[in-house]
């Protein structure tokens, strides 16, 4: 009986032990489980920051896209307007060649009524 006792004892200390490796075996791995959990949440805030990054970035390029596209036609607008005023001035040029030879032509008939 005494045996038996003993063996009854043996085995309830060995279940013990069992079962508190078993419990610590769980608790650490509960732990691992809120370290990744930690890890993934950390990532996905990594990930959520780079997407703002990325879509900061695209707008960007897009704003700059739109601006190049006005300074281009903001240039062509000047290239027509430098066109016009070119244009205008070859037009003045051309007026007062025309004006001087008129002045020059009248010079020399009022010189040829005064010598007359």
């Amino acid at each position: 009986k005494v045996y038996k006792t003993l063996m009854t004892y043996k085995n309830t200390k060995a279940q013990t032990l069992f079962d508190d490796d078993i419990y610590h075996e769980i608790v650490k791995l509960n732990r691992e489980i809120e370290g990744l959990k930690d890890g993934i949440s950390h990532k996905e805030r990594k990930i959520d920051v780079a997407e703002k990054s990325r879509d900061f970035v695209k707008k960007q390029v897009q704003d700059t896209d739109k601006s190049s596209e006005k300074f281009i036609t903001q240039v062509q607008a000047l290239e027509v307007y430098m066109a016009s005023i070119n244009r205008n001035i070859e037009a003045e040029k051309k007026t007062a060649e025309r004006i001087e030879a008129q002045a020059m032509q009248l010079e020399d008939e009022v010189c040829c009524f005064i010598c007359d």
